[in-house]
C-alpha cells in the first residue's frame, strides 16, 4: 500500500500556531496498524552568522534528540497504546551543511511508534482514523502537541523555525 494513502495531515485547528507541517499515518493497514508514524517537517535559519557549521549541526541534532529523550519520556513510558518504547524509532533528517550560503534548510523528524495492535488478539483492533473516534490518533495528537512545545521548535535556540521556505 502507498504510504501517501495512509497519511492524516493535521490541521492548524488541531495543533494551534505551528511553524511546521505534521503528518500522522500508518505505513500499512490503518484499521489495525502495527506501527504508526508522526512526521514533522520545517525550515530552519541560523540566527547568528558567526557560529561554526559543525557546532550548529551538532547543536541542532542534540536539541532535536532531546525531544525524544526528554520531552516525550513521560508520555511514552508505560503508554497503553504504544507499549514498546524501546523499539520505537526517532529519525532526524537534516543537511550536512546547515549554514550553506546563509539560506534556510529543510529538516524533518520522524517518530515510528509500535502500537498495542501487536499485543492484542486479531479480533481486537485499534484503528488510526482522523474522522472517527480513534484512540491511536488521539494519542498521536497528544504526542505531536508535546513536540510542538519543545524549545527547539519554538525557535528558542540558535535557529528560527518556519513552515515555508
Amino acid at each position: 500500500m502507498d504510504k501517501e494513502l495512509n497519511n492524516n495531515v493535521i490541521s492548524d485547528m488541531e495543533i494551534d500556531n505551528v511553524p511546521f507541517k505534521v503528518n500522522i499515518g500508518a505505513a500499512e493497514n490503518r484499521n489495525r496498524p502495527e506501527t504508526i508514524f508522526i512526521e514533522i517537517s520545517f525550515w530552519i535559519k541560523n540566527k547568528s552568522k558567526n557560529l561554526d557549521n559543525s557546532y550548529l549541526k551538532k547543536k541542532l541534532r542534540r536539541d532535536l534528540r532531546k525531544i525524544y529523550i526528554e520531552d516525550l519520556k513521560d508520555i511514552l513510558t508505560d503508554n497503553f497504546y504504544f507499549p514498546k518504547k524501546n523499539e520505537n524509532l526517532f529519525i532526524i533528517n537534516m543537511p550536512d551543511n546547515i549554514n550553506y550560503n546563509e539560506k534556510k534548510n529543510f529538516v524533518s523528524i520522524e517518530l515510528y511508534l509500535h502500537t498495542i495492535n501487536n499485543s492484542v488478539k486479531k479480533t481486537k483492533s485499534y484503528p488510526l482514523s482522523k474522522k472517527r473516534k480513534s484512540y491511536l490518533y488521539d494519542e498521536a495528537l497528544k504526542i505531536s502537541n508535546i513536540i510542538k512545545e519543545s524549545s527547539v521548535l519554538k525557535s528558542e535556540f540558535e535557529f528560527d523555525v518556519s513552515r515555508e521556505k
